[in-house]
C-alpha cells in the first residue's frame, strides 16, 4: 500500500521516464538525418558528431538537474502535500514544463544544423557535377578531334555558341580559350570562322541563318571601311569562313609630261644657214586624279575622277638664218645677216689690226660678232656711212658696238657722238 507521502515521487518518476522516451525518439530522428548526409566532407561529419555529443550531454545534465529539483520534502502532516522550497522563499519551478521547453529548443537547433549541413552538401555536389561536366565537354574525343564547342584552329580565341550566348563585339574579341556552353538547339550546327585584317580571328557555332543575322547576333557591325567576302543574305548551311576585310580609299594624283614642240623661225639677224636656240623647250605637266580602293592594304580598283593641265609646255624656238637682199643706188645686193648696233667714230690714221691702213674705208668691230675682213654696209638716221670693211678692233669694242673711222675734216665727224646704226654683213 502506497502512502500519500510517496505519491508525488512516483508521479515525478513517471514523468522522467516519459521524457527519456521522447529524448530517445529525438535521438533516433537525429540519427536518421545524419545517415542521409554521409556524403558530406570529413570536416562536416566531425562537426555534426561533436554537436550530437554536446546535445546528449546537455540533455543528461538537464535530466539530472530535474531529478535533483523534484526530490520532495516530507509533508508537515498526513493528507497534506506542500511544495518544498529548498532554496529559501523562491517557489520550485514546474520541472516538467521547463524540461520539455528546453529539450524542444535543443532538438530544433540540432535539426536546423543538420539541415544546413545537408543543403551545403547538395550545393557542393552540384558544383562538382558542373566541373566534371565541363571537363568532359572540353576533353578531346577518342579520334583526336576537338569537341565542337571548343576552340577550333584559332589560337587565343574561344568558340562562341551563338545559340545560347549573347555578348557584344568587344566581349567576343576578348575570349581567351574559355569553354563554350553546350549547344541546346536541335538544328544543324556549323562552324563559322570570322577573320579580320587588323585583329584576332573569331570562331563561333551557329545554326542555319543568314550571314547578316549572324553578324547582328555576334554584334559585328560592318562600317564603311569594312566589308565581308560573303553576301549577307546567304544562308549558312555548312562550315564557313567569312573574311571581314578592311577597305580604305585614297585620292592619287599622277603627273605625266606634255612634250614641248620645236618651232623654227627664219630670221635675218644670224648668218645665213646657221641656227640659234632662241628659247629652250620645257615639257608641260598633265595631272590625272584617281580614286583608289585598297582591300587589306592592297590596291584592287582605280577610277579616274579628274584631269587637268597643271603646267603648260614651253616651245623650243630655234632661229634659222636665211639672209636677205639690200638695194643700194639701184643695185641689189645679197647679205648674210644684219645687226643693229651702237656706233661712234675715231680718227688718227695708222694701221688697223688686220694690216690695212686706217682710212674711211674701215671700221673697228668685235670679231666674235662681225668677222674681220667682212664687207659691211652701214646706214643710219644720222647719215649713210656706206660700204666698209671690218678690219680693226678696239679695247672698248665689245658685242654689238662698232667704231667708224672718219677723217677730221669730214663734216659728220665733229657732231657724230654715239649713234644707232644697222650694219648689213655680206658673205
Amino acid at each position: 500500500m502506497i502512502s500519500y507521502r510517496s505519491r508525488p515521487l512516483v508521479r515525478e518518476k513517471n514523468l522522467v521516464v516519459s521524457d527519456l522516451k521522447k529524448k530517445n525518439n529525438a535521438r533516433s530522428a537525429m540519427s536518421e538525418l545524419l545517415s542521409k548526409s554521409n556524403a558530406v566532407s570529413t570536416g562536416k561529419k566531425k562537426e555534426a558528431t561533436r554537436q550530437k555529443r554536446s546535445a546528449v550531454g546537455v540533455t543528461k545534465a538537464a535530466s539530472a538537474a530535474g531529478l535533483r529539483q523534484r526530490r520532495p520534502a516530507a509533508p508537515a502532516q498526513i493528507g497534506t502535500v506542500k511544495p518544498v522550497r529548498p532554496h529559501g522563499n523562491r517557489p520550485v519551478p514546474h520541472v516538467r514544463g521547463i524540461h520539455m521547453t528546453q529539450a524542444g529548443r535543443r532538438a530544433a537547433r540540432a535539426s536546423f544544423k543538420v539541415m544546413r549541413a545537408v543543403v551545403t552538401t547538395a550545393v557542393l555536389l552540384c558544383l562538382c557535377t558542373g566541373i566534371i561536366s565541363a571537363v568532359l565537354i572540353l576533353n578531346p574525343g577518342e579520334d583526336g578531334e576537338v569537341a565542337a564547342d571548343a576552340s577550333i584552329g584559332v589560337p587565343a580565341a574561344r568558340v562562341a555558341n551563338v545559340e545560347t550566348e549573347a555578348f557584344s563585339q568587344a566581349e567576343a574579341m576578348a575570349f581567351q580559350a574559355e569553354p563554350a556552353e553546350v549547344e541546346t538547339s536541335q538544328t544543324a550546327r556549323h562552324t563559322v570562322t570570322f577573320t579580320f585584317y587588323d585583329r584576332e580571328s573569331l570562331v563561333c557555332i551557329s545554326g542555319e541563318r543568314t550571314v547578316g543575322e549572324l553578324l547582328e547576333r555576334m554584334d559585328i557591325h560592318l562600317s564603311d571601311a569594312q566589308r565581308a567576302n560573303v553576301d549577307t543574305e546567304a544562308v549558312i548551311r555548312e562550315d564557313t569562313t567569312i573574311s571581314v576585310d578592311a577597305v580604305t580609299y585614297d585620292t592619287v594624283a599622277v603627273n605625266t609630261d606634255i612634250p614641248y614642240e620645236t618651232r623654227y623661225v627664219d630670221v635675218q639677224t644670224i648668218p645665213r644657214g646657221t641656227t640659234s636656240t632662241h628659247q629652250k623647250g620645257v615639257n608641260g605637266t598633265q595631272t590625272t586624279e584617281y580614286q583608289v580602293t585598297y582591300v587589306n592594304g592592297e590596291e584592287v580598283d582605280r577610277v579616274q575622277t579628274g584631269e587637268y593641265i597643271s603646267a603648260y609646255p614651253t616651245d623650243n624656238i630655234i632661229y634659222r638664218g636665211v639672209g636677205g637682199t639690200l638695194t643700194v643706188g639701184g643695185q641689189t645686193y645679197s647679205y648674210s645677216y644684219y645687226l643693229d648696233c651702237r656706233s661712234t667714230v675715231y680718227t688718227g690714221g695708222g694701221t688697223t689690226a688686220s694690216g690695212l691702213p686706217a682710212t674711211e674705208q674701215v671700221i673697228a668691230v668685235d670679231p666674235r660678232v662681225i668677222p674681220l675682213g667682212s664687207t659691211c654696209y652701214i646706214t643710219g638716221s644720222y647719215c649713210e656711212v656706206g660700204f666698209r670693211t671690218a678690219a680693226d678692233t678696239g679695247g672698248g669694242i665689245k658685242g654689238n658696238i662698232i667704231d667708224i673711222y672718219f677723217d677730221t675734216d669730214n663734216p659728220y665727224f665733229a657732231g657724230y657722238g654715239w649713234r644707232n646704226v644697222r650694219v648689213y654683213i655680206f658673205d
